[in-house]
């Protein structure tokens, strides 16, 4: 994506509202975003977090500099089986600016006009009812378990352990029976796949960031909820979020 002028500016007017993403990976909201004051507001006019930015969304006077934006993920609204982003005048999708609109999917489709937009994680392309003027999605057919109601149907019960212990706090009570949850519904996923945490190929993992989660590539820093793509990683993040929200004193 493009990191210009106008999308700072569209996200200063409220025409847009996301993700800011930094070449190092940390993500900041577009609500961080305000209008620089200082000596040097002329050369680099934005800042984020007391981090000032020139029109092309490098960091102060240098370039390549780790702090550089390098993408922007913008919110949208996604209905059951339907994707539609609003405009005034009745049109069904709007890329504002000229800039890429994100879904954190995998998949793209082209857009007339050289513009793209991501299909949601977790859906596919309706080709029965989508037509030129109005994309369609539905969820995609998956054999891998969605909950952990659908994993104890699948896995017989000579695979299932009974682990009994006893641990202080109701909250860590709960975090410990989730954190296992996901790490079996994790091998499901994954299957025979064994990251190896001595090379540098790159593992997709679910990490906690600004009190968030995110999926952030590692290749030698161990993280336990690691995956072979990231789609794979960003899939699980969303459908197992209420666990991953139990599970967080222990990631």
């Amino acid at each position: 994506m493009e990191i210009n002028e106008q999308l700072f500016e569209d996200v200063l007017t409220g025409k847009l509202k996301g993700t800011f993403v930094l070449r190092n990976g940390f993500m900041l909201s577009s609500e961080q975003l305000d209008r620089n004051d200082n000596w040097h507001a002329e050369n680099c006019p934005y800042r984020i977090r007391y981090r000032v930015y020139r029109p092309n969304g490098g960091f102060g006077f240098t370039n390549g500099d780790s702090w550089d934006i390098v993408d922007f993920i913008a919110e949208t609204n996604m209905k059951e089986n339907e994707l539609t982003i609003e405009i005034p005048g009745g049109y069904e999708i709007q890329i504002p600016g000229g800039h890429e609109i994100q879904m954190s999917g995998g998949y793209k489709i082209q857009i007339p006009g050289g513009h793209e937009i991501q299909i949601p994680i977790g859906y596919e392309i309706d080709k029965e009812k989508s037509t030129f003027e109005k994309i369609m999605f539905k969820k995609k057919e998956n054999t891998k378990p969605r909950s952990w109601e659908e994993y104890r149907e699948k896995v017989p019960e000579n695979k299932l352990y009974k682990v009994w212990g006893v641990i202080e706090g109701k909250e860590l009570a709960e975090a410990s029976i989730a954190m296992m949850q996901l790490m079996s519904l994790r091998k499901e996923w994954i299957g025979d796949w064994e990251p190896d945490w001595s090379n540098d190929t790159n593992k997709y993992c679910i990490i906690i960031f600004d009190n968030k989660y995110i999926v952030k590539p590692f290749s030698r820093y161990y993280q336990t909820l690691s995956f072979p793509t990231e789609e794979m990683a960003k899939d699980f993040r969303y459908c197992f979020s209420d666990l991953l929200d139990i599970a967080k004193p222990l990631i």
